[in-house]
C-alpha cells in the first residue's frame, strides 16, 4: 500500500492513504516518485471543465524519480535509473510514434486524465509509486548534473514551452509576447529570452504573476488593459492561458508575417480568431499540446545555458499528503505552481 492523491469530484484533492502499490507489465516500469506537482492544467479538471472526466482516478501528470523495478520486455531503462516521466503515455512503435507524433499514438494516454485524452486511463503522478506503460519510450533519462526539480518541469510545462516557442519561429533579435504567467507561459518567456528574444513582454490579469514575470524573465508585464491600449505588436505570440479571450488577445498581437503558437489547453469548441486581421498580417497559427518524449532533452540542455533556473516558477512546496490544503490558494490564483515531494530529503540534490 502507497499514499496518493485522488480527484473525487469537483475542488476536492484527497488523500488515499491505502492505495495499491503498483506492479509492472511486461512492457512497463514502476517509479518511486522523488518529485511531482500540481499545475495549471490540473485546475481544468478540479474545476470540473473537461467534459468525460472520470473522478476517483490518482491525480497528476509530471514527475521524475527512480526505476526500481521493470517488466520483462524492458530494453533501455533498468533499476536505478533517474528519469523524467513525460507526461504523455505513447507505446513507441505505431506509424505516429515512428514520426515522432506522440500525442497521436493510437494507445495515447495523459497520466492522471482518465479518458480524457485516449481510451485507456493511466493513473497519475501523485503517488508514491507510479507504473509507467511503454517505459522505453515514456521515460527520458534525466542527465546527470541537473537539478531533478528542472527535470520534474521537462515531464510536461518546461517541454511544452520550448516547442511552444520553437513552434513560433523565435530567433536571435526577435520581439515575443506571452499571454499567461503561468507555468508554461513563464516558462515560455524563459525560453525565448534563452533563444535570444530581443523583447519578451508577459501579460497577465494578476499582479503577483506579474510581479514574477518581470523580476525574473520579462522586460516588461502588462496587465491585459493594458497591452490592449499600447499598440505594440509583435514577431511571435504565445497563448498560455487555454482561454477564448487570451486567444483572442494573442492574434491581435500579430504583426507581418507573425507566428500565434497556441499551447494554452482550452476546453471551449468556440473560436474567437479574427480571420481578416489574421489574413491582412499573413500570420500563421499553430497549435502545440506538447511531447517531453522529444523535447525533454533539448529543453534541459538549451537551460542548463541560461541563467535563471526555470525552477523559479515554483512558489510554494509541500509534502504529498498535505498538498489538498494548498489547492484554495492555488484554485484562486495565489500560487503559480506546487511542488510536492516524497523524498524524506526532497530527492537527490
Amino acid at each position: 500500500m502507497m499514499h496518493a492523491l485522488r480527484m473525487a469530484g469537483p475542488r476536492q484533492l484527497v488523500v488515499d492513504h491505502a492505495a495499491p502499490s503498483p506492479t509492472p507489465g511486461p512492457q512497463d516500469a514502476v517509479v518511486r516518485v522523488w518529485y511531482s506537482s500540481l499545475c495549471g492544467t490540473d485546475l481544468h479538471a478540479l474545476r470540473d471543465e473537461l467534459p468525460g472526466f472520470r473522478w476517483g482516478g490518482i491525480s497528476g501528470h509530471e514527475a521524475v524519480g527512480e526505476v526500481v523495478a521493470v517488466g520483462a520486455e524492458v530494453k533501455r531503462r533498468h533499476p536505478g535509473d533517474v528519469v523524467v516521466v513525460s507526461d504523455v503515455v505513447a507505446c513507441g512503435q505505431c506509424r505516429a510514434c515512428e514520426r515522432g507524433y506522440h500525442y497521436q499514438c493510437d494507445r495515447v494516454g495523459l497520466f492522471g486524465y482518465g479518458t480524457v485524452v485516449g481510451d485507456i486511463a493511466y493513473d497519475g503522478t501523485h503517488a508514491e509509486f507510479m507504473r509507467v506503460p511503454f517505459a522505453d519510450t515514456v521515460l527520458v533519462p534525466l542527465p546527470e548534473g541537473i537539478d531533478p526539480r528542472v527535470g520534474l518541469l521537462a515531464a510536461d510545462a518546461l517541454s511544452t514551452a520550448y516547442q511552444a516557442v520553437k513552434a513560433a519561429g523565435v530567433v536571435e533579435g526577435h520581439s515575443c509576447a506571452v499571454v499567461g504567467a503561468g507555468p508554461v507561459g513563464l516558462l515560455s518567456a524563459s525560453v525565448a529570452r534563452a533563444l535570444g528574444a530581443a523583447r519578451v513582454v508577459v501579460i497577465d490579469p494578476i499582479l503577483r504573476r506579474r510581479e514574477v514575470a518581470a523580476r525574473e524573465v520579462a522586460d516588461v508585464a502588462w496587465h491585459p488593459d493594458e497591452a490592449a491600449d499600447n499598440g505594440e505588436v509583435f514577431d511571435a505570440c504565445i497563448e498560455a492561458v487555454g482561454s477564448n479571450a487570451a486567444l483572442l488577445q494573442c492574434c491581435l498581437l500579430v504583426g507581418p508575417h507573425s507566428v500565434v503558437s497556441v499551447v494554452g489547453s482550452n476546453p471551449s469548441e468556440a473560436s474567437p480568431v479574427p480571420a481578416t486581421r489574421l489574413f491582412a498580417q499573413e500570420a500563421t497559427l499553430r497549435w502545440v499540446v506538447g511531447n517531453p518524449i522529444l523535447a525533454a532533452g533539448r529543453a534541459l540542455r538549451l537551460m542548463a545555458q541560461t541563467a535563471t533556473a526555470p525552477t523559479f516558477v515554483f512558489d510554494s512546496s509541500c509534502e504529498l499528503v498535505r498538498t489538498p490544503q494548498l489547492l484554495p490558494a492555488f484554485d484562486a490564483g495565489e500560487l503559480v505552481k506546487i511542488l510536492i515531494h516524497n523524498a524524506p530529503d526532497g530527492g537527490r540534490q
